[in-house]
Parts: structure tokens; sequence; C-alpha cells
């Protein structure tokens, strides 16, 4: 059996989205070198469905412009730098593809972290979804990626 581990980062914390925007922007102040976060980017568009290999936060640059957000922003713009943040995280090494989120607040894991992203994907690529549907999956990654579920 091939350990997740070999194949991404061995993180044991999760990291906000506003540290992912500064290792994103400032380049010569981060423990990840640019072929490390290249790396991690092409494990994102691997996995999900709202970044691909090829757009929306393929390279350094066009992460970091979902990362960075700013007066005015969409709750689907926030969402997305939740969710990058916590495909970035995963590409790190934590949270573990079937690690046990707290869906539900009860501070109880109770579904997979990739069934999470799962679901909050298909929440934002619908476009009959609500903007509250999108600003409670947004409040979930959030919350995954402070570590709090």
């Amino acid at each position: 059996i091939l350990d997740r581990r070999l194949l991404t980062g061995n993180a044991t914390v999760r990291l906000s989205a506003g540290y992912w925007q500064n290792v994103h922007r400032s380049r010569k102040s981060t423990p990840f070198t640019d072929a490390q976060i290249t790396c991690y980017l092409e494990i994102v568009g691997f996995v999900s469905l709202v970044f691909d290999e090829t757009t929306d936060a393929s390279t350094i640059a066009k992460a970091y412009d979902v990362l960075k957000v700013g007066g005015g922003t969409t709750a689907k713009e926030q969402f997305d730098r939740q969710l990058l943040a916590a495909l970035i995280n995963f590409a790190n090494g934590e949270p573990d593809w079937n690690e046990l989120i707290d869906t539900n607040g009860d501070t109880v894991g109770d579904t997979p972290f990739l069934s999470v992203i799962a679901t909050a994907e298909a929440v934002r690529n619908n476009p009959a979804s609500t903007n509250a549907q999108i600003v409670a999956q947004k409040d979930l990654l959030e919350r995954i990626n402070l570590g709090t579920a």
C-alpha cells in the first residue's frame, strides 16, 4: 500500500488562506521553494473540479490572485480563496484525504476531507446554488483551514 505522505507534503498543521496568500506573494520569506508550491498547485489541479492544471490557480501568480481578497469581493471569490487554501493544505500534507472533518459543529469529525471538498465543489459549480449555500460552504472550508473543523 502506498503511503499518501509520499505524494504530498508532511505537514502536521493547517495554515490559513492569509498564510498561503503571503507564501504566494513573498517568495523570499517563505519556507517553501517555488518547485514545492508549483507541485502543490499541480496536486490541486489534479484533485479539484474548480481549479484545473491550466487555469484559475495553475501558477504561483494565478494562485495569488485567487488567494488575495479585497474590498467588494463576492461570496464566490471568498469561497474560491478558502477552497484553494484547503486544497493547498491537503497538498502540503494536512489534512489527510480521509481525515474526518466536523461538518456539523459538534466537535466530532463526521465526513472524510475529500467528501467535504466534493460537496463544496458541487455547490460552487452548480449555477442554481444560492449565495447562502456558497457562504455556508466557504465558512466550513475556512474552519478547516483554521483547524477548527
